[in-house]
């Protein structure tokens, strides 16, 4: 569910209904349902986001978050013991649906997304849960930050304690122990602002320590989901070497359960191992790295440094840069030709080709594209698996589905100059990608020992790549190795040649989709091979060119 946007924006008629029906409900039985009126209020308020903006509200993260929280387990909760009607629908929806309602583990990935976002944008926590993504980008042409404003009004997106702990306990299982504690912190941080607000109703003066100590029992709801941030807490901090601080959350764990056997092992453990570092200084920072930065840590923070545009081209590209008119001497393009900018003009090589298609054909690709969408896998024919690496989902048209298709890719091959004709280049594939949707720093060419095409088709020797839609933020389409960064720019084409002349796979056409922060981005791809093209681009001097 979480993997496509289109998918999540159908979800939106799903709670319109379940609110309608609420509504009705609490109009017969509002004096005794004043927990299920509060929650109907806060999904009614967000579902008026789709009608009052621009945006969809599953286009923003938290929003799509907390909706796929909301009908995963949420709502069954609050009316399968008091509203059948209700309980009914939802069954009966998933029934006709096959189960296409969210899952616990939709819940679990949207949670990911957050985290994902947080991390590749550097987006302040504070303003995550309030529903504000303030993204501080840097242009290409200067120093100076850009603020993109990607905001909804102010609370109409809150997270709530439990949502925070949620987001923390997601990172702590998948080893994000980083993001753990921040997330942790500002949990805890919400708890004790609740006990503060408790104490001071209770006896008209502030009584807390600001450390968030609890006065309740130890069978108290609130206790527990204390005591288990705590526990978190310390083994993050531990994990991460930070053997002080995990010491003294620990301490404070115990002193809500000071029977508990794994806390008092952990702070046992905890002061031999200070002790020791004391004595031999042997700190061993065992921090995991991020769970989905597959890749090196170098080579993923140049791609998230591309994504918020913080790096220029390689001079040796940016003096080559250009804008023009091209026709490339073809006929059909001479009456029209295309507003082409030249990115990179060699290893790799770079073009972005403006309004090389129109609002009503990327729409019909999109139309004939929904029914047959799938999960996005990486991997070859033989291996494929879904992954992190890759959040999409997507379909394949043949120039046979459409006259729109067989037109686009007609069109490709003047552009391009190349064979794009269904015997030189593979389907046109179709994505949409989903909540927080990315695909990490990859080629598009095959290995020798992964070639899946055969001898006379040959490899991937071109990528051109439709941009579909626009979007709010994010979703740029980057180069680390030349540090080209590329916004997304609805009805364009992107050329790159993922091999040199020569047939080797190009390294420098190492590229990414970042993750879509707000909106729905749809592109589609046509891969030009090597068979059909060997007149078309021709072997150069030099096995380097």
């Amino acid at each position: 569910m979480y993997s496509s946007m289109s998918r999540l924006e159908k979800l939106v008629a799903v709670e319109e209904k379940l609110v309608e029906l609420s509504k009705e409900f609490l109009k017969e039985e509002k004096s005794r349902l004043q927990s299920l009126e509060s929650f109907v209020e806060t999904a009614d308020r967000q579902l008026q986001l789709s009608a009052n903006k621009s945006m969809s509200l599953v286009h923003h993260p938290v929003g799509a978050y907390l909706m796929v929280k909301r009908l995963s387990s949420d709502w069954l909760q609050q009316v399968k013991s008091v509203y059948q009607p209700l309980t009914d629908y939802v069954n009966r929806y998933n029934s006709e649906y096959h189960g296409q309602l969210p899952t616990a583990e939709d819940s679990e990935w949207s949670a990911h997304a957050i985290l994902r976002l947080q991390e590749v944008y550097q987006l302040d926590i504070r303003n995550i849960i309030g529903g504000q993504m303030e993204l501080g980008l840097k242009t290409n042409d200067g120093p100076s930050p850009t603020t993109v404003s990607a905001s909804v009004e102010e609370n109409a997106l809150q997270l709530k304690k439990e949502d925070i702990f949620e987001l923390a306990r997601v990172a702590y299982r998948n080893n994000d122990y980083r993001n753990a504690v921040k997330w942790l912190n500002e949990s805890l941080q919400m708890m004790a602002e609740d006990e503060e607000t408790v104490e001071n109703k209770k006896d008209g003066e502030d009584t807390a320590d600001g450390s968030g100590a609890l006065t309740y029992s130890g069978n108290d709801k609130k206790a527990k989901l204390k005591f288990s941030a705590l526990q978190y807490l310390g083994y993050s901090l531990y994990k991460q070497g930070d053997l002080e601080n995990a010491l003294t959350i620990y301490k404070k764990a115990s002193a809500l359960d000071p029977k508990h056997d794994e806390v008092r092992d952990s702070i046992k453990l905890l002061q031999r191992k200070i002790r020791s570092a004391n004595m031999f200084g042997n700190v061993n920072n065992d921090e995991h790295p991020r769970p989905w930065a597959s890749a090196s840590n170098a080579k993923m923070n140049k791609y998230m440094a591309l994504c918020r545009h913080e790096l220029k081209p390689r001079p040796d590209i940016q003096a080559r840069l250009k804008c023009r008119y091209q026709s490339s001497g073809n006929p059909y393009l001479l009456l029209g030709p295309v507003k082409t900018e030249v990115l990179s003009r060699k290893k790799p090589e770079i073009t972005l080709f403006y309004d090389v298609i129109t609002d009503e054909e990327a729409q019909t690709i999109k139309n004939r594209s929904i029914p047959k969408m799938f999960r996005s896998r990486i991997g070859n024919s033989v291996s494929e698996v879904e992954s992190h690496i890759r959040i999409s989902q997507q379909a394949w048209l043949h120039d046979k589905d459409d006259e729109v298709v067989a037109r686009v890719s007609r069109r490709i091959g003047l552009l391009t100059g190349l064979n794009a004709s269904p015997t030189s280049t593979e389907l046109l594939q179709v994505l949409n990608y989903g909540l927080g949707g990315q695909y990490e720093p990859h080629h598009d060419f095959m290995d020798a020992e992964e070639k899946m095409w055969g001898t006379i088709l040959g490899n991937r020797m071109a990528t051109f790549l439709l941009y579909l839609s626009d979007v709010t933020a994010g979703g740029a389409t980057v180069f680390p190795v030349a540090n080209v960064t590329v916004p997304v720019v609805k009805n364009a084409g992107l050329l790159f040649m993922d091999l040199l002349r020569s047939g080797r796979g190009d390294e420098n056409s190492l590229h990414a989709g970042c993750p879509v922060v707000i909106g729905s981005k749809w592109v589609a791809n046509k891969w030009i091979h090597e068979g059909g093209n060997e007149f078309r681009r021709k072997c150069g001097l030099s096995p380097d060119e």
